[in-house]
């Protein structure tokens, strides 16, 4: 367990010159890639099948010649032997420890197996998810959610633990039983979807009189699993409801977190928060061939003198990009973005 202290969980990766994270990507995927071609039938057929070779990924560019393999796939070689993963298992049967599947909102889930090193970098990688969330040991973090074969927050759980929070599960507790419980032991965040978040205060203020914003202790939500938490005036329901910052994260059953929001978000100014002022900018951001941002200018201002420029340009300047590619190489390029700021109702 490391000490809180900082702003990343890891902070070795985390700052990363990006070019340099880029030739590690490079690397970590060529293994990743040569190691199902040698041990995945599944895999290795469909990449013969391109006429692909794991020798033949020499580039970061390279990789888009790779196959990309949909989920329909998955689903016509599963239960057969290895039972039920079928020729795409790239380890042992008997090495697998954890048995995960997708949702199935878009047809016939998914299975997932998992090793036991597996559940270790889900794990590692919530931690670097929740610590950017501003998740602390001191945090005492409440999960209203089902514990069952769907992956959903279980990462969570255990990512919580590894940073040093203590964890309260709310599995078999029926919605009033969570929010009394929330108040009760004064649990400062939580994870859940959207709806459920939103479904949670809705109980809480009908139903057992209480309002979350005033009666409980919660002041951070991590929200996965539908993208209501992206919405702007969702975000903005459910942070006036609860009194809490919402953050989102973006994921799945097969490769885990692959995206989320931090602390590093633009500030509302204190004059137009003071004064209940809305508004948007445009900014103009240059940038280099790394995807670090080199200048910010104003493409359009916001109208009001309230700070809204100042603080969207501040934003921007914190944002690491994708490189842009042309003819093969990576370029800089000039990006045009709006910048909202609302306090919503």
């Amino acid at each position: 367990m490391k000490k809180d202290t900082g702003t990343y969980w890891n902070p070795l990766m985390e700052t990363l010159p990006a070019e340099r994270m880029r030739d590690l990507q490079l690397k970590k995927f060529k293994k990743i890639l040569t190691w199902a071609f040698e041990r995945s039938k599944f895999h290795r057929r469909v990449y013969q099948e391109a006429g692909l070779d794991p020798g033949d990924i020499r580039s970061y560019e390279d990789v888009a010649k790779v196959p990309k393999i949909e989920k329909a796939m998955m689903r016509d070689i599963q239960r057969k032997d290895p039972f039920p993963y079928g020729d795409a298992l790239c380890v042992p049967l008997e090495e697998v420890t954890e048995f995960r599947q997708t949702s199935g909102t878009t047809g016939t889930p998914v299975y997932q197996p998992d090793t036991w090193q597996d559940w270790e970098w889900w794990s590692e990688a919530w931690a670097y998810l929740l610590y950017a969330q501003g998740y602390r040991k001191t945090d005492r973090v409440f999960l209203p959610f089902g514990y069952n074969i769907f992956v959903a927050f279980w990462a969570g759980h255990y990512a919580a633990e590894k940073i040093g929070c203590e964890v309260i599960p709310g599995g078999v507790l029926d919605t009033e039983a969570r929010i009394l419980k929330i108040q009760e032991l004064r649990a400062t965040a939580m994870m859940a979807t959207p709806t459920y978040v939103l479904g949670m205060a809705d109980t809480a203020i009908k139903k057992l009189g209480i309002d979350p914003a005033k009666d409980l202790t919660i002041r951070k939500i991590t929200c996965a699993g539908e993208p209501g938490a992206s919405i702007l005036s969702t975000k903005q329901r459910m942070e006036e409801i609860w009194g809490a910052k919402v953050y989102d994260h973006v994921g799945a059953t097969e490769i885990g977190a692959w995206g989320f929001e931090c602390t590093a978000q633009p500030v509302y100014p204190e004059m137009a928060r003071l004064t209940r002022v809305n508004g948007s900018v445009w900014v103009k951001a240059l940038v280099d061939k790394y995807g670090k941002v080199r200048d910010v200018v104003i493409a359009k201002p916001s109208g009001s003198s309230v700070g809204f420029e100042e603080a969207a340009i501040a934003a921007a300047k914190t944002c690491i990009y994708k490189p842009a590619i042309q003819n093969g190489n990576s370029v800089a390029i000039w990006v045009t973005y709006e910048v909202k700021f609302s306090l919503g109702r």
